[in-house]
């Protein structure tokens, strides 16, 4: 740009000579005409032509001359950039290499010490295996304090009996694997009944007291739900009104219950007249509810909010945000706090009074999908990280790390008495114990 402005200048110049010169020539020609021959002006004219030619052709030369030497100095200094970023980018990789060893290093040596540190190998706290389950596991709910319920892809319900030896179980399951024995006596589990010609896709199932179950039926031309007797297996009636695919049910009192769906809303069902209310207000699936004080209930969306509803208005009374993803599980923590988890992989502690969060808890790899209250400071996570973990929430301390399963884990259910149950998409369902301390 310096070498053009310059150019200009010097263009500039010579225009300026060649018009002091063409004045010349004209007042020549005006003043001597009669005392001037004809070839003589014509002779002078030429030679101020020629004189601007030369002087473009000069001002030319010396522009192109600088140019060619700008452009060489341009291509050095290409070639030596061009070198310094290949030394660069040769340094960056041996970082990289470098730093991913100290990182797997430093990983390896923190487990170690971490296990060695809680004093627990991978499976010390695996009580028992059960693998009756052909296909993936879906989602468990507890029926009472001795059974729950499971669902699996391979299109079965089973209902298990859970106890100790002591107190009077039945046989055990053919594929069970004792891991471990309590204080009170051995652990028992079997399956005592299985539900089969089940949707594979069943995403919730919820007890209604202690003789019914309720679970999406997607099988059925419209999207529905199906209720069954928990004794019999038989079912006991349908309940038709989502547009999309059920996504979680919870059980408010003995004669009724909340489901949510794909289609953005959730809906309350009463078992005497199959009355529905509808509660809209979330802008995504609604993919977790959960009944908390009162007559109220709280749901979680791929809208990252959790919602409070009021069952006798319909109203939504509170919305609270702070996750950054989709939240896929929300419970029930103590009797003025719930607890929801994300794909964020964070775990958040809500004030349901005040709407206040008040404490994040992080620690898992990848998307909390199910959480379970111990009792009102200790509750678990479940991710698809493939791990388990128990939680302080007063401190926000992780205690332990639960390992396992070979696949992301679906869902947990508390059973009491120290234990817990969780399934997987690996196709078990294993019982755990929880620390004393």
């Amino acid at each position: 740009y310096e070498y053009a402005e310059r150019y200009v200048a010097n263009v500039a110049a010579v225009a300026a000579a060649a018009e002091q010169r063409t004045t010349t020539t004209t007042t020549i020609l005006k003043n001597e005409s009669n005392s001037t021959s004809t070839s003589s002006i014509s002779s002078y004219s030429k030679s101020a032509q020629c004189y601007v030619a030369e002087q473009y052709r000069v001002s030319a030369q010396h522009c192109m001359d600088k140019a060619k030497r700008a452009k060489e100095k341009s291509e050095n200094i290409l070639n030596q950039c061009t070198k310094v970023l290949d030394e660069a980018q040769k340094d960056y990789d041996r970082i990289m290499l470098a730093a991913v060893g100290v990182s797997t290093d430093y990983h390896d040596s923190f487990q170690q010490e971490t296990d060695a540190d809680q004093g627990e190998t991978e499976d010390s706290l695996l009580i028992l295996n059960l693998t009756d389950h052909t296909g993936p596991g879906t989602v468990l709910t507890s029926v009472d304090e001795t059974r729950f319920l499971s669902c699996s892809q391979d299109e079965t319900i089973k209902l298990w009996s859970s106890a100790s030896k002591d107190s009077g179980s039945s046989n055990s399951s053919s594929s069970l694997e004792d891991k471990d024995s309590d204080q009170n006596g051995e652990h028992h589990c079997s399956c005592i009944d299985t539900y089969k010609d089940q949707p594979s896709t069943i995403q919730s199932i919820s007890t209604i007291g202690n003789g019914m179950f309720v679970c999406p039926d997607t099988d059925k031309q419209k999207q529905g739900i199906a209720l069954w007797e928990v004794a019999s297996g038989e079912p006991l009636d349908w309940f038709p009104g989502h547009t999309e695919p059920v996504l979680a049910i919870a059980g408010i009192d003995k004669k009724s219950f909340v489901s949510s769906s794909k289609d953005y809303t959730i809906r309350l069902w009463t078992l005497e007249s199959s009355a529905t209310s509808m509660f809209v207000g979330h802008e995504g699936p609604v993919w977790a509810i959960s009944p908390v004080f009162g007559h109220q209930f709280i749901s979680g969306s791929t809208d990252s909010t959790v919602k409070l509803w009021d069952l006798p208005t319909g109203l939504c009374v509170r919305t609270f945000r702070g996750h950054a993803d989709a939240v896929l599980a929300v419970k029930s923590f103590g009797k003025f706090h719930f607890l929801s988890g994300s794909v964020d992989q964070k775990i958040k502690l809500f004030d349901l009074l005040s709407g206040r969060c008040i404490r994040t808890f992080s620690g898992h790899g990848s998307s909390i999908t199910s959480l379970a209250a111990i009792n009102d400071y200790k509750f678990l996570s479940a991710s698809t990280d493939k791990t388990i973990k128990l939680w302080n929430s007063t401190t926000g301390e992780c205690l332990h790390t639960y390992r396992g399963h070979t696949e992301p884990i679906n869902s947990i259910i508390y059973l009491g008495h120290g234990r817990f149950v969780s399934c997987s998409n690996d196709g078990t369902i294993k019982m755990w114990k929880i620390p004393s301390q």
